[in-house]
């Protein structure tokens, strides 16, 4: 990154109002220095008048950032120009740092003196000459120092209005604000290299803290802190409970799902009404799914990339003008964040209790949100029906009734009732940038996905099931590029193709049939590659070997099984050991002694049929049953010995 520099002269005695005055110089060069030592930029290029030009050359000197200086005049000219005015003091600022450049260091121009035109000019070359300097894939950003009011416009305001008209990323400074002054901003985050779940890579945190955060708070100008060692060690003290309560804003980045993090948020939700804003890093170039918890989804959060050994200058660009977007709006806005102060206060005996100043808007949502808990509890599609007109009568948020129209057509499709929450699918679908597209996408690909299949069941009389499958799979496809890859997505996505190979064979149709196992093996595969699980393992094998034994492909197929095969085992049975009444790992451990049974010479079903055994001795829904047992019908229809299968389906269904 290069940094262009440029800010108003520290005031002359008579300026009235200030600008810059005197008083902050020491204040500004501290800041200037704290910015560069966490941004690093690999020049900053800039003149060298008394004030703002001066601090900041000065401050990368400190921080051996290599100074390139562009002056609009000979170095003498400049001197008298712009910075003898001002004092011995700056004079001599000005007369070191040219003592300690190299003369490549510095470049003089012989533009006329005089006029404000030479300086406009002037920042315009500067630019330029940065964009020249500029290696591939690395960015220019600007720093001005200025007074976030100025009558009448000055050269700085034109350098900042200059380089945002080339797409410049430009920081302000305000030498007005003075520490006492500024809004009080803490972030919550861990330190150093952490290990990361979701993406199961080590991802460099302190890299995020010093290129996006710090830019954005300075250029704010907030008196900010991070949650200190002791805390990131997990040491919760009385100072930083203080700061979580008292400070304006509070940044609370989830990134590696840490748990202090998270307990440092709640205490922030328990004790401030506004300005928290949570963040959740992406780490670049992994296909997982990597968002904030679906709990604080509706929440203000902001998502940006990150690479996991840094924050590249494309990424901390685009990472620090989002959540700089989102930080002025809630620094300006006075709405309550916090999900529990919204709804409570605190009696005189220090309790929680309902605000007794709730408006009706809210008092309304929260009723309706038991109403709708509980006829989605009840499993009574009437209840669900009448919750959802209830929802059509009231005014609310469009997102609550989005979120609360979501839940119910997930009910509806779960009982059964695939044309009423097909209607409400439609009502409630969110934005592409919502924190509940996901949850969206994923459920309406599975209503598509049982709606296909009751029109296959019924003979494809009533509609083309086939329809229904692709509308889901671009819902998925879309799923899968917003949001990468994950077990949940992969599965459903794996469902539908599932869904077409048993079509294709029922209507005989080998080149369908084909190419849906095909997808089913792919889709399974990145499932259980994003985050290794028995549901995507079993079903990962299960077409593998379909594949391999009646349509005669891929060799390779074998080693891939024996490969999936134990890890799946490992998972299915670390979960029924920890739940013995879980029927799908159960079934799980069965089919998998299948599969190993039929990939064999001379297959031995005794243990899958006593372990399918055991599995129907658990108490589970019809519909679990039937999906176990559909499994085992689509083996049989592939080319599994019908015998066999036929006899599996009796134990199954004792």
């Amino acid at each position: 990154m290069i940094l262009v520099y440029g800010g108003v002269q520290v005031d002359a005695a008579e300026t009235s109002p200030a600008r810059f005055p005197e008083t902050a110089v020491a204040d500004v060069a501290e800041r200037c220095r704290r910015l560069l030592s966490r941004v690093r930029p690999r020049m900053v290029l800039g003149a060298a008048a008394s004030g703002a030009d001066l601090l900041i050359a000065r401050a990368a000197r400190l921080e051996k950032v290599p100074v390139r200086l562009v002056l609009p005049h000979d170095r003498a000219t400049f001197r008298r120009t712009s910075v003898e005015s001002r004092g011995a003091a700056w004079t001599d600022r000005y007369d070191r740092l040219l003592l300690d450049l190299a003369d490549p260091a510095v470049e003089e121009h012989d533009d006329a003196e005089g006029t404000a035109d030479v300086y406009r000019r002037h920042n315009r070359r500067m630019l330029d000459r940065a964009a020249a300097l500029a290696e591939p894939d690395e960015q220019v950003w600007c720093l001005v120092v200025r007074p976030a009011a100025s009558e009448p416009a000055s050269v700085s305001d034109d350098l900042a209005a200059a380089a945002e008209e080339r797409g410049v990323l430009t920081l302000d400074l305000d030498p007005t604000a003075t520490p006492e002054g500024r809004p009080t901003a803490f972030v919550a985050m861990p330190y150093g290299r952490k290990f990361d779940p979701d993406t199961r890579r080590f991802v460099d945190c302190d890299a995020t803290f010093d290129r996006v955060y710090v830019p954005v708070l300075e250029d704010l100008d907030l008196e900010w802190q991070r949650a200190d060692l002791e805390a990131d060690s997990g040491i919760i003290h009385i100072g930083m409970i203080d700061a979580l309560a008292s400070s304006d804003l509070v940044v609370a980045d989830l990134l590696t799902g840490n748990a202090n993090v998270a307990y440092e948020l709640g205490i922030r939700h328990a004790l401030a009404r506004r300005a928290t804003v949570v963040t959740r890093p992406r780490v670049a170039g992994v296909s997982t799914v990597q968002s904030v918890p679906f709990d604080l989804r509706p929440n203000r959060h902001v998502t940006f990339a990150v690479d996991r050994d840094g924050v590249t200058d494309d990424e901390a660009t685009a990472a620090v003008t989002e959540l700089r977007r989102v930080l002025q709006g809630v620094l300006a806005s006075a709405t309550i964040d916090s999900p529990v102060l919204a709804l409570f206060e605190r009696d005189e005996a220090g309790r929680l209790r309902r605000r007794s100043d709730l408006d009706d808007d809210l008092s309304t949502e929260s009723a309706l949100r038991a109403e709708v808990r509980a006829a989605i509890s009840s499993s009574s599609v009437d209840r669900l029906r009448a919750a959802a007109a209830r929802l059509d009568a009231e005014t609310l948020p469009e997102h609550a009734l989005l979120g609360l129209r979501l839940q119910l057509a997930v009910a509806l499709s779960d009982e059964g009732a695939l044309d009423e929450a097909e209607e409400l699918f439609h009502r409630a679908e969110p934005g592409a940038t919502d924190a509940l597209r996901l949850t969206w996408l994923q459920q309406r690909a599975l209503l598509l996905g049982r709606s296909g299949q009751a029109l296959a069941e019924a003979g494809g009389a009533a509609g083309d099931p086939v329809e229904r499958w692709s509308t889901a799979e671009q819902l998925l496809n879309e799923a899968r590029t917003s949001f990468g890859d994950s077990e949940e997505t992969c599965g459903i996505a794996a469902g539908v193709a599932k869904r077409q190979f048993g079509w294709a064979l029922e209507h005989d149709d080998p080149v369908d049939a084909e190419a849906a196992l095909q997808r089913m093996a792919s889709l399974y595969r990145a499932g259980f590659l994003a985050e290794p699980s028995y549901y995507d393992g079993v079903n990962l094998v299960a077409a593998l070997r379909l594949d391999l034994q009646h349509f005669g492909h891929d060799a390779a197929h074998a080693d891939e099984i024996r490969q999936t095969l134990p890890v799946a085992l490992f998972f299915a049975v670390r979960e029924a050991r920890a739940d013995p009444r879980a029927f799908w790992p159960a079934v799980t451990v069965a089919e998998l002694a299948l599969h190993d049974a039929l990939l064999g010479d001379r297959p031995d079903l005794g243990e899958p049929e006593r372990l399918y055994a055991a599995a129907s001795a658990i108490v589970a829904p019809r519909a679990w049953r039937k999906a176990a047992a559909d499994q085992l019908r689509l083996f049989a229809r592939c080319g599994d010995d019908p015998g066999a299968i036929d006899r599996l389906l009796r134990v199954l269904d004792r």
